[in-house]
């Protein structure tokens, strides 16, 4: 990923596209990336750069309309089990105590109705003045 993001820097299109298409191949979040890298360049009128990046996602675009057929039956998810939140709940349980998740909720709650009725003025990170 990182060496698609230098190679895209530097202007050198052929090694750009074989990392996308690597990248790409390796995992969703590395095509979804160098998607959202394309359509940034498309809107910035950066021809060069949406086309190699193009050309090396439809090495992985054609993986997956291959692999469909598997990926979408009822075998293919038969061994994941069902989703639980016992690893988030781990994580954040030293820092909140038991049960953080309904205080997370207690916490967002309190800071909606704050907002709303007692007139808690929205903090602006952004700003340079900060």
């Amino acid at each position: 990923m990182a060496l698609a993001w230098w190679w895209r820097n530097q202007g050198r299109l052929v090694p750009y596209a074989t990392a996308v298409a690597l990248t790409s191949l390796t995992h969703f979040y590395g095509l979804s990336l160098m998607l959202a890298a394309g359509a940034w360049d498309g809107s910035r009128s950066r021809c060069g750069l949406l086309l190699s990046g193009g050309l090396g996602t439809i090495l992985a675009l054609a993986w997956m309309v291959y692999a469909s057929d598997y990926l979408f039956s009822t075998k293919a998810g038969s061994w994941i089990g069902c989703p639980s939140f016992a690893l988030l709940e781990d994580i954040l349980a030293p820092g909140l105590g038991v049960w953080p998740l309904p205080k997370l909720a207690l916490l967002l709650l309190m800071l909606v109705t704050l907002h709303r009725w007692c007139g808690l003025k929205p903090v602006r990170w952004f700003d340079a003045d900060m």
